[in-house]
């Protein structure tokens, strides 16, 4: 059973309408739980947000990490200690390009992971990490809607089939990396590539006919 205590606190935490004065102080909480949700309220006020980024909790520190788009936040995080942390800001749409590439040199393959896949990663670092012989930065990079057309014509020729079968899950595809998976050795590679080639010589016709 819950305390009184906590249950009014969880209360007033969910309760869009509690003031600021109430939040800032729930903000410091010594239970993680409330510290946690303080983070979800529409009150939630950049001086409350400043003093949860320093929580000593990760989970708090990575759910800011991973949403926030204030770039002093997000410069802090990008070198803390925790590597979950610094993932957090390598997946973040919101990380700038500076911090992102700032993130290419960090120790740690998991961040790496989450800059192959992250959209706002410059093109530069997508085709850098491409050459790290590593299937699973690879086949993320072939996930990544923002890989350049250079970069997804080298997956096309990659060595590992599951690299082309994730190419070829995209919703959209360049005609060039689709033209050189039409030429695969695999027989399943091949025939997938040309029917998605067909349907989209098909939809030019229509629109340019």
């Amino acid at each position: 059973m819950f305390d009184k205590a906590f249950l009014d606190k969880y209360a007033a935490v969910k309760n869009k309408d509690t003031a600021v004065e109430v939040l800032a102080e729930l903000a410091v909480d010594d239970l993680q739980s409330i510290r946690y949700l303080v983070l979800d309220h529409p009150n939630l006020t950049p001086a409350i947000l400043n003093v949860l980024s320093k929580d000593k909790d990760f989970m708090i520190r990575c759910k800011i990490a991973e949403s926030v788009d204030n770039q002093d936040l997000l410069e802090m995080f990008s070198k803390d200690e925790d590597p979950a942390i610094r993932k957090a800001v390598g997946r973040n749409p919101n990380s700038s390009e500076k911090l992102l590439t700032y993130l290419y040199k960090d120790s740690d393959f998991g961040v790496l992971g989450e800059l192959a896949e992250n959209r706002s990663t410059p093109t530069k670092v997508l085709r850098s990490l491409y050459l790290y012989n590593d299937f699973f930065i690879r086949i993320r990079i072939a996930q990544n809607i923002s890989a350049p057309i250079d970069v997804l014509e080298a997956a096309a020729k990659d060595k590992d089939i599951q690299i082309k079968i994730e190419l070829l899950r995209r919703k959209s595809l360049d005609c060039r990396a689709l033209e050189l998976l039409t030429k695969d050795s695999d027989a399943s590679i091949r025939q997938r590539a040309i029917s998605r080639l067909q349907v989209v010589i098909f939809e030019e016709d229509i629109i340019y006919p």
